[in-house]
């Protein structure tokens, strides 16, 4: 049976909340860290475009810290008029601001923009076997990545992989190349 895709999302907003705090939470965002880490696709890339997690996403610090420890340039979302988004170059945590969403951004002027990281780890409410996932629902990186051919890397705790399929799948969503599970 299918849900519409807004109720679906703040059932799966109330429950990812509810277990943000949870040590197992803690567990696995570690274990899919260090599982991304691991894969060939991190070690042979140059550039990654990741976003700063925030609440209830799985964290992405310490892949951003790996990525500057092996000087690999790291390049974080900033969005645009129109749903649309870019990629900006940090080389630390400092000088950057929230948006709307509460998204931590890079507006300087003299940020390097790579709209072709080698890999993009997209976050992600809910996400299908099959790649698909459901977004918070602005659509930003569903228009990304249908700009841009890249390879796409998700993080799926516990939680985020719904094995039934209860959301529908519009033509405009793009579905990830790789998941990286807990299993």
């Amino acid at each position: 049976m299918l849900i519409n895709k807004n109720e679906f999302r703040k059932q799966q907003l109330a429950k990812l909340r509810d277990f943000s705090q949870s040590y197992q939470k803690l567990q696995e965002d570690q274990f899919l860290q260090e599982k991304l880490i691991a894969t060939s696709d991190f070690k042979n890339s140059v550039s990654i475009g990741i976003t700063i997690s925030i609440m209830d996403e799985i964290d992405t610090k310490l892949i951003i810290n790996t990525a500057w420890q092996f000087n690999k340039q790291v390049f974080i979302p900033r969005c645009l008029p129109g749903r649309r988004m870019e990629f900006t170059q940090i080389t630390d945590y400092n000088r950057l601001t929230k948006n709307k969403f509460g998204i931590l951004e890079n507006w300087q002027s003299q940020s390097t923009i790579n709209n072709e990281p080698d890999i993009i780890i997209v976050p992600g409410l809910a996400f299908k076997s099959d790649g698909y996932r459901l977004g918070f629902g602005g659509g930003y990186y569903d228009r990304f990545l249908a700009e841009h051919d890249l390879m796409s890397i998700s993080m799926v705790g516990s939680l985020r992989l719904i094995e039934q399929s209860c959301w529908s799948i519009n033509d405009y969503d793009i579905p990830v190349k790789k998941l990286i599970t807990i299993e």
